[in-house]
């Protein structure tokens, strides 16, 4: 059954009356800022932003073997390597990340991820699940 058409299993199941019935667009919008909230507030409890929370993420996918530049990094971002600067300041000042001058080019600038920015990123991670949980058994994610 689609979504789009939500008919009375899914109204009932998500405890809709007929009026109420949301269209495929609305349930996504409605995931999508219920999956976010959450992200953002154990973010703001944790005292970063989610895209400084999105740039360690980057760097544990990316592992050790594998560091961006900050270049890279800002490419990744979509922004400028000025607004990427001030955020891994931020990071390394918090001892999360570490910069190392290439051995072969010194323009270029490696990021690394430090074990306690690692642990700092899977803790984030597990408590956005844990309220993510909650907020799903409560059955309110908005």
């Amino acid at each position: 059954m689609s979504l789009a058409t939500a008919g009375p299993e899914l109204e009932a199941d998500l405890g809709l009356e007929e009026s109420m019935a949301k269209t495929q667009g609305e349930v996504c919008i409605d995931v999508a800022l219920g999956t976010f909230f959450p992200v953002m507030m154990v973010a703001q409890q944790r005292g970063y932003s989610v895209f400084r929370l999105a740039l360690l993420e980057r760097l544990r996918t990316l592992g050790e073997d594998n560091p961006p530049s900050c270049t890279d990094l800002a490419l990744y971002a979509r922004c400028s390597p000025q607004y990427i600067a001030g955020h891994i300041d931020f990071l390394e000042d918090e001892k999360l990340i570490a910069r190392r001058r290439s051995d072969d080019d010194r323009r270029v600038v490696y990021v690394h991820l430090l074990p306690e920015g690692r642990s700092n990123i899977e803790a984030f991670k597990a408590a956005c699940a844990y309220k993510l949980d909650t907020l799903i058994e409560r059955g309110s994610y908005l």
